[in-house]
């Protein structure tokens, strides 16, 4: 059984780091500038719809990527899927309060970027 959580949680790492990677880029490309808005509302519909009932920033799959981390005994000690990537790639008790506000602008950044080229470009 651990096998398959440390499955599960191999494949919400690499859907983790795609959903950002993708948010922050996709609407460079024509081809992928609707895929990037559908995503962009995704996000927001989570952070700030869901984040009404469960903090605002709510992530569902940091939290289902949590939930599998608890069932290998591990606990991050973040919300912050972005900080705690950071953490463990620097080695570093990287700051939350940075991480947060450099994710939020660049959250809002990519999502006028995705709106105006989907609409108005």
């Amino acid at each position: 059984m651990k096998m398959i959580y440390f499955s599960m949680d191999f494949i919400l790492r690499l859907v983790h780091i795609f959903i950002v990677v993708f948010c922050v880029i996709g609407w460079l490309h024509p081809d992928t500038r609707i895929y990037n808005l559908i995503l962009v509302i995704l996000i927001a519909l989570s952070w700030f719809g869901l984040g009404i009932y469960q903090g605002l920033g709510y992530c569902i799959v940091t939290d289902i990527q949590w939930k599998v981390k608890q069932k290998l005994g591990q606990k991050p000690a973040t919300k912050s899927f972005i900080k705690y990537e950071l953490d463990n790639l620097t080695g570093r008790n990287v700051s939350e309060a940075h991480t947060n506000l450099f994710t939020q602008i660049g959250f809002y950044l990519s999502a006028v970027a995705s709106v105006y080229s989907n609409y108005l470009y």
